[in-house]
């Protein structure tokens, strides 16, 4: 069997059935050019593709951008209440800045809440 199989008329046989697939291509490279350009100049060229396994990429990249946001949030409070803090302005709750208090104790409960959530899922 292995004789057979290199045997040089089977070496050849098999040579030249390669040889008349890539001639056959060959006839169809230029016509499939040809008409990529033109529906390329007539704008309907489309491409698709399909991706695998995006949707947990899209989600971790929400979870991602929440957080991010959140924490921006929470900073901006810390840095607002901060302001307030500093300028003594409103009303007064046991000597502080009752707008100043308010915004550290929401801006404390939202850092809890947040660190919460990463501690929960798991992965810091």
């Amino acid at each position: 069997m292995l004789r057979e199989r290199l045997a040089p008329s089977a070496v050849a046989e098999r040579v030249s059935d390669l040889g008349r697939e890539a001639a056959g291509a060959l006839q169809t490279v230029p016509h499939d050019l040809v008409e990529i350009v033109r529906k390329a100049r007539t704008d309907r060229l489309q491409i698709q593709f399909v991706h695998r396994n995006l949707e947990h990429f899209v989600q971790e990249m929400d979870r991602s951008s929440n957080r991010l946001s959140f924490a921006v949030v929470i900073a901006a409070l810390i840095v607002g209440s901060s302001f307030i803090f500093q300028s003594s302005a409103g009303p007064h709750v046991f000597g502080y800045p009752a707008l100043g208090l308010g915004g550290y104790l929401v801006a404390a409960f939202l850092g809890i809440w947040l660190a919460i959530g990463i501690l929960r899922s798991g992965r810091l």
